[in-house]
């Protein structure tokens, strides 16, 4: 509701958001021209100080005159003048609805207010004084709450710009974030295919099945679920588990492989395929032109508000590889920068015969 009053553009709020500009004008300007008066007559009418009500009787036709000009200014005179150049224009049109709003402001003050006061005794005289109290108190209160005015508009707009500026930033960082998500899927696809492809030219057309049902399971949560900015860490795990079973299908007797989940994992929550590049690295990277095969250990600890993942591989002799600088890599570090700004830890290790990933971060519930 208060956000709606200060920020919508529906006429109602905006009503009454001038009502309440006004009448906090109205306020304290009675407050302090009635502590004034009341310094000067401390006599009681009908159990209140008098002043105030003198003061708030006087600041009536004076805030009425000077809404009156800031209005026509700003949304008659202005937007004609100003945008053209029109500066002659602008000067005379604004001592005209000064005088206009200063006579209005004294046959008030003249013809309703004076009355009242002349009731409780605290009159004021009639003649060209009154023209030029008007005058005065229209530069002085006005230039008060015009002042202020300026500065809540400006206040506003910046809150507006930052707020765009936010969600232009949140927009940009989902599409970045849908775009490296996106990037991990080809060179998984295409591994997965060449691996149907050769189970069924051996002729294990059982085994090809298994894996065509594991890899639409895993397409189906690449693709739709893991849309989400956060997945239940339990489901994360077994489809991660049935990528590291389809890779050693792939790679038959090569994988010397060690796999190990510790620690209760449901009721967490973590960025989806946050881990799968890392493994698919080390599969990648530690089996590649390896004619003796390679080992591959994971280790997965879930602690109560973090996940440490702790992956090795063999790198094969006399082989230059690119596990450190690998583009699935470089996308891995981008998304934990967007997902986890300062809050986790990696550490690549990339020794003469190994290879190794050590990463932390935290774990929502």
């Amino acid at each position: 509701m208060l956000e709606s009053l200060v920020f919508s553009p529906r006429w109602t709020f905006r009503l009454g958001r001038h009502l309440l500009y006004w009448l906090f004008w109205w306020f304290l300007l009675a407050l302090i021209y009635g502590t004034k008066f009341a310094l000067e007559d401390p006599n009681i009418w009908w159990g209140i100080n008098r002043s105030y009500w003198i003061a708030a009787m006087d600041m009536s036709p004076n805030l009425l005159a000077i809404a009156l000009f800031m209005y026509g200014l700003q949304y008659g005179i202005i937007p004609h003048t100003y945008p053209r150049g029109k500066w002659l224009l602008l000067a005379v049109g604004s001592l005209l609805l000064a005088a206009v709003c200063i006579t209005i402001e004294t046959q008030i003050a003249l013809h309703v207010i004076n009355p009242w006061k002349q009731i409780i005794g605290r009159s004021f005289n009639v003649g060209w004084m009154a023209y030029f109290f008007a005058f005065t108190n229209l530069l002085k209160h006005g230039s008060a709450t015009s002042g202020l005015a300026a500065a809540i508009r400006l206040l506003k707009q910046n809150l507006r710009e930052r707020e765009i500026n936010s969600q232009l930033q949140q927009r940009q960082l989902e599409t970045e974030l849908e775009m490296l998500r996106l990037q991990l899927h080809p060179h998984f696809l295409f591994n997965n295919l060449n691996n149907i492809y050769g189970l069924i030219m051996d002729g294990d057309k059982r085994q090809a099945g298994d894996v065509v049902i594991r890899l639409s399971g895993l397409l189906r949560y690449m693709l739709h679920e893991s849309a989400a900015p956060l997945v239940p860490l339990d489901k994360e795990l077994e489809h991660l588990h049935s990528y590291v079973l389809l890779e050693q299908i792939r790679c038959a007797d090569r994988l010397e492989l060690g796999y190990s989940v510790q620690g209760k994992a449901a009721g967490k929550q973590i960025a989806p395929l946050i881990l799968l590049p890392f493994v698919e690295n080390s599969f990648k990277h530690g089996l590649a032109n390896a004619l003796e095969g390679g080992w591959i250990n994971i280790d997965i600890q879930i602690r109560e508000h973090s996940l440490h993942c702790w992956i090795a591989n063999s790198k094969p002799e006399q082989v230059e590889t690119t596990n450190g600088c690998g583009i699935g890599l470089k996308n891995s570090r981008k998304r934990l920068e967007l997902l986890y700004p300062n809050q986790y830890t990696l550490k690549i290790a990339d020794l003469e015969d190994s290879f190794s990933v050590t990463l932390e971060i935290p774990l929502h519930t």
